[in-house]
């Protein structure tokens, strides 16, 4: 890891609050659903591609369109979920339980107060100083 590694992070968790707001305001969503969605959409996806992901999704709630109609670069599964949370079908809080997704949503929505930590794959392939896949951070 480098100084800019640290200092990029350092940032991180700052500019997706801000970019996730100023999505909610543009598409006239909720902030928080917005956040939801986007950590819904994060596994199997980088930053960039979470983010046209959500556009995508909030682009079809505000034309009508149903979640058939968007392009999601993530599992279909995430995508499904993230509608949800938008739409109000579903509650995050009563039925996601996993820390890192839970982690994640705080970090962003609580800049200043969260006292959680998300760790994922990507930490930990970084700390055994190698690129490792969820099967060799889950063995059986």
């Amino acid at each position: 890891m480098t100084p800019t590694d640290i200092q990029m992070g350092c940032k991180a968790y700052p500019v997706y609050h801000h970019t996730l707001r100023a999505m909610a305001r543009h598409y006239g969503t909720g902030f928080v659903p917005t956040v939801e969605a986007f950590v819904a959409l994060s596994p199997n996806n980088d930053y960039h591609g979470n983010l046209r992901s959500l556009a995508s999704i909030l682009e079809a709630l505000q034309v009508g369109l149903t979640f058939d109609h968007c392009q999601i670069t993530t599992y279909r599964g995430c995508g499904v979920r993230a509608w949800g949370y938008l739409v109000g079908e579903v509650s995050f809080l009563d039925t996601v339980k996993g820390r890192k997704i839970t982690s994640f949503r705080d970090n962003i929505l609580y800049l200043r107060d969260s006292r959680k930590v998300t760790v994922d794959g990507h930490m930990i392939s970084l700390a055994h100083g190698r690129d490792m896949t969820m099967r060799h951070l889950l063995p059986d």
